[in-house]
């Protein structure tokens, strides 16, 4: 197997990096998007969607394929809306699920054709259900809604505690308000910023950590939920707001589980929490039975996205993964163009208080098919890498022949210079000796 890859910053770019290689690190997931293919249709819709989806496969083929240290985005980049790439920050998480919408509304059209390819999107789609009882006539209302990643509310320090009643627990993945300028559904301002909402805008200490840990807060999600006071629940049987109680569960457990932890505060002083949440290479969610029981579905931790930062309008996004490295599991730091190795103790203990967890990526044990074999590469796409590659190595030969210092074709290690002043790449590093992440 060869040496990760890099991803070129183009300015700002790092939340899209961090995404791309964390979603990278999914064999079966890659396998799937290399299946799509463009139908040819007219629909504004679909084409916006078709373009981000080929861009996606052409960054998975020079991620596994190319000999350079490092691939460039810049193509996947311009089919993003454009408030996506003004240079200015942006969230890690919201550019995966507007990529993720894509690959939705892509798939949905291939549906329509007599052969169906497998389906990416299912593949980090989950499903919860929601059921409201009224405390007055015991009247119940239901609901399923599908997500694609788990919103996990966090502890603030000036309450000391956890929101109780967080006004939203799933990300969901049809709740769509507006369009962009490229024609495809996204909710820009809508759930995600509500939820964020719910945090504290004080900047968060490690004090409370202790007392926490990601295992904790995934089973709070679904805690039975009181509805009283400003918050009750409008009865239809009652035709009146009445006190309630909601309650959640999972119904169908992503075979690829994202957590986000909610971090970001969006109010006027827009700041983040950065309270560390201990968590391992190991989760279990709780899972409701058909039969009215609930049991657990493992996961293994296979990535994570880190924000560098204080606020949600400044700092740097990186990620850790694990990946096959000669034919064996190792995790990598994967930081802009910089690739270096490391082990989950680094993983877990991220040094600066700046530097947080906050995109957590596991995949279910029970359906595991992170081989060491590496997927196909559809033929018109490793044509276009292999050519790069020869380039490469040309390019590479003249400079050795003019004296010059050759383009070493890619064996990526130990290149990663970290920021040990706590800003930028935010002083990260094998070795680390500190106590949460």
């Amino acid at each position: 197997q060869q040496a990760a890859r890099g991803i070129d910053n183009l300015g700002n770019t790092c939340y899209l990096s961090a995404w791309l290689q964390a979603m990278f690190t999914f064999q079966e997931f890659r396998r799937r998007v290399y299946q799509a293919r463009d139908l040819g249709q007219s629909n504004s819709q679909y084409q916006e969607a078709s373009k981000v989806v080929q861009q996606l496969q052409k960054v998975f083929a020079f991620l596994q394929c190319s000999q350079k240290s490092s691939i460039t985005p810049g193509e996947l980049l311009q089919c993003l809306p454009a408030y996506m790439r003004t240079g200015g920050q942006q969230d890690s998480c919201e550019a995966g699920r507007y990529i993720l919408s894509c690959i939705e509304t892509h798939e949905k059209n291939v549906e329509k054709c007599p052969r169906r390819e497998e389906s990416a999107i299912k593949m980090v789609e989950g499903q919860m259900r929601f059921v409201t009882r009224c405390h007055c006539c015991g009247a119940e209302s239901k609901r399923n809604e599908t997500f694609w990643d788990l919103c996990v509310p966090i502890p603030n320090e000036s309450q000391g505690k956890l929101d109780q009643q967080p006004q939203h627990r799933v990300t969901p993945t049809a709740n769509v308000d507006e369009m962009d300028d490229g024609g495809v559904s996204v909710s820009r301002d809508g759930d995600r910023m509500q939820e964020h909402d719910q945090l504290s805008s004080s900047t968060q200490g490690d004090d409370l950590a202790n007392d926490v840990s990601l295992s904790q807060q995934v089973r709070k999600l679904i805690q039975p939920e009181k509805l009283c006071g400003t918050e009750q629940y409008f009865c239809d049987s009652c035709n009146s707001k009445q006190d309630a109680t909601r309650f959640c569960g999972i119904e169908i457990p992503p075979e690829i589980l994202q957590v986000t932890l909610l971090r970001f505060s969006m109010s006027e002083i827009s700041q983040k929490n950065c309270i560390k949440i201990p968590f391992d290479t190991a989760l279990e969610l709780p899972v409701n039975n058909t039969d009215g029981g609930m049991s657990s579905q493992q996961y293994s931790l296979q990535a994570v996205v880190v924000h560098s930062g204080t606020s949600v309008n400044s700092g740097h996004y990186f990620s850790y993964v694990e990946r096959s490295e000669r034919a064996e599991q190792r995790w990598l730091c994967c930081n802009d163009e910089h690739v270096s190795l490391a082990d989950f103790t680094s993983v877990q203990n991220l040094p600066s208080h700046r530097d947080t967890a906050y995109i957590l990526f596991y995949h279910q044990v029970s359906n595991s098919k992170q081989t060491c074999t590496e997927p196909a590469v559809p033929t018109v796409l490793k044509s276009e890498v292999e050519k790069e590659n020869l380039q490469v190595t040309a390019e590479s030969v003249k400079g050795f022949q003019n004296g010059a210092m050759p383009i070493v074709p890619h064996r990526n290690g130990g290149n990663f210079d970290p920021d040990t002043s706590g800003g930028g790449f935010g002083g990260l590093g094998p070795g680390s000796s500190w106590g949460v992440a």
